[in-house]
């Protein structure tokens, strides 16, 4: 006989879970969430209340924790779908951790505490303001920072991809054939065939990217270097990364993927004008 895997009782033959355990849990879920939405209407539920609904539906706390996350996620997103992410938006986010007294971990398993940090970051840049001190790092990093600059923010495992040129020969040859030497021929129309190049972005490496207030880095076992936010002059937004072209002949257009590409497009958009204030201070 199996076991029901919300309430633990018998299930019956085959079964995993009672069906009004399910229910159960599902509406258990839908009632939290909507406490605490309740929240951002200035309705401010006890952790309490939380604690007696997970209790009574049988709710893990890795089910409760997701919905404190998706809630914060939820908010964070329609504050920053209508512009700049205000002061008083970031103080409500703030509170709203402190009030169900959420841990760092719980309200970032996916992303969302560092989005709300970046965000505050593109508002204060925008604005003019001090951008530093958001970031706080433990071990070293594979760079090696100017005195002049400091850290703004820094991505794992990001891709980087290049631009390169691949050619290939087609074509066919014809023509008298002339015997000049043992095994070598030279034929006396040529070869007629052309050079075709295409252009493909092409995977180099994963690595660590981090952008500071002078530089972008990136850092890998087999590519390292890092660019002057001046020498960049062109950013291209994607829904995972952005691409980047910067000034120079050979040089070559890049992609970073599997980052914030939302972050680094604007940040990289804007961060030539704080470094104009900056020197102007």
């Amino acid at each position: 006989m199996g076991k029901c895997n919300i309430c633990g009782k018998s299930a019956g033959l085959f079964r995993k879970q009672h069906k009004a355990c399910l229910i159960q849990l599902r509406e258990g879920i839908v009632k939290i969430e909507q406490k605490l939405a309740d929240f951002f209407d200035n309705v401010k539920h006890e952790k309490s209340e939380i604690d007696l609904i997970q209790s009574q539906c049988l709710l893990p706390d890795i089910i409760v924790e997701t919905c404190y996350e998706n809630v914060y996620s939820q908010f964070l997103d329609q504050f920053l779908d209508d512009g700049l992410f205000e002061s008083a938006e970031e103080d409500k986010l703030v509170e709203y951790q402190s009030h169900f007294e959420l841990s760092i971990s719980v309200l970032n398993r996916n992303g969302a505490l560092d989005k709300a940090v970046r965000a505050s970051i593109l508002r204060d840049l925008i604005n003019g303001e001090n951008i530093t001190g958001r970031v706080k790092i433990s071990g070293n990093l594979p760079f090696k920072l100017m005195k002049s600059e400091e850290l703004i923010a820094v991505m794992k495992n990001v891709k980087l991809s290049e631009q390169r040129v691949h050619t290939e020969y087609k074509g066919k040859s014809s023509g008298l054939s002339i015997k000049i030497a043992k095994g070598v021929y030279y034929r006396t129309s040529g070869f007629k065939g052309k050079p075709i190049k295409n252009l493909s972005m092409d995977y180099i490496d994963v690595g660590l990217l981090a952008l500071t207030t002078k530089h972008i880095y990136f850092a890998s076992k087999i590519k390292n270097f890092r660019i002057r936010y001046d020498r960049i002059v062109a950013v291209k937004p994607y829904s995972d990364g952005v691409g980047i072209q910067k000034d120079g002949v050979s040089s070559k257009p890049m992609i970073f993927s599997n980052i914030d590409g939302w972050f680094c497009y604007n940040f990289l958009m804007n961060i030539d004008n704080y470094q104009t204030s900056e020197v102007q201070k």
